[in-house]
């Protein structure tokens, strides 16, 4: 019994000061640590992605990589910048109905939810605010700006059902002021610059909308057509 606490005591080596220098602990350090490093190599790959996806240009990429100490946070700060608050309102109203539901930012939750003869409340168990500006007085705005205008390009994301909504609503608004609509649609960050360009051989001019998948692209008519 004795011999055998006697190997269950911890042992206490001298290996010389506590700060000196080991080249083996140092290259031991070192490739142990490869595993970790190629792991994080792939890691970064994705996180330049999704940089690139939220809008980043490499250097703020780099900056968030360089500022922030978590992947995680990094990877969760990129989903916010590139939140959709109507897909996340769907689903959650389809994964439940009884827990509360509070949307924010989602444009017209009546387009986002299906509701027929939406009067301004959603009911059930789904509440929030809405970021919708008045479009009517945006297209006025518009015609103040650009009174000599003719075409108006109405450039929106197919894939968000708000977008789509906005653009029919604001093109009836501007169709009725006498302005030549025509809409262009993309599906997402990938195809958006080659329609954008569609859009600009329609279009000359360029002025945002509150809405960030919404954009008015405009033109003088030339006085031959």
């Amino acid at each position: 019994m004795e011999s055998k606490q006697r190997l269950l005591e911890p042992q206490l080596v001298q290996t010389g000061r506590a700060d000196q220098f080991s080249r083996k602990v140092f290259c031991d350090g070192m490739r142990d640590g490869v595993p970790i490093a190629l792991g994080y190599f792939a890691v970064s790959f994705s996180l330049g992605i999704a940089a690139r996806k939220a809008g980043f240009t490499p250097f703020q990429g780099f900056l968030v990589s360089l500022l922030n100490n978590a992947s995680a946070g990094e990877y969760a700060a990129f989903a916010l910048i590139m939140a959709n608050a109507t897909p996340a309102l769907q689903a959650a109203v389809a994964a439940t109905a009884d827990i509360p539901v509070l949307g924010t930012s989602v444009t017209e939750y009546g387009v986002a939810l299906g509701i027929q003869d939406f009067n301004g409340t959603p009911g059930g168990n789904v509440s929030g605010t809405s970021d919708l500006a008045p479009l009517e007085d945006q297209a006025k705005m518009l015609q103040t700006w650009f009174p000599d205008a003719k075409n108006v390009g109405l450039l929106y994301c197919s894939a968000e059902p708000n977008s789509k909504y906005q653009v029919d609503t604001v093109e009836k608004y501007l169709t009725e002021m006498g302005y030549t609509c025509k809409q262009f649609a993309f599906v997402d960050s990938n195809d958006m610059p080659a329609v954008a360009q569609e859009a600009c051989d329609f279009c000359l001019l360029q002025a945002s909308l509150s809405d960030m998948l919404l954009y008015f692209l405009l033109c003088h008519t030339p006085a031959q057509t």
